[in-house]
């Protein structure tokens, strides 16, 4: 069994959830940083996809409470704070 305050399993629902629900492309999601999820507004910002564009993805609320959650776990675990509204998703 993996620790208790383990965020592996966390980081691969959060990365698989977001694949699923946001349609992206794997290597877009691995490509996430912080800046890139506004959790008050509810969008992720995808650059230099396909092609080189950008894009604005908009989330669901579910999709937000559950990034909320992983970005809280992440931070007590590195024991930092996040930003306003950003969470980075790997």
């Amino acid at each position: 069994m993996p620790p208790a305050n383990a965020l592996r399993r966390w980081t691969y629902h959060c990365l698989f959830g977001v694949i699923a629900v946001a349609g992206l492309r794997h290597s877009e999601a691995l490509r996430l940083l912080r800046a890139d999820v506004d959790l008050d507004q509810g969008v992720l910002t995808i650059r230099e996809t396909k092609f080189s564009k950008s894009r604005l993805v908009p989330l669901h609320a579910t999709t937000i409470a559950v990034l909320s959650g992983y970005a809280a776990r992440r931070d007590a675990h590195f024991g930092c704070k996040r930003q306003a509204g950003a969470v980075q998703a790997a």
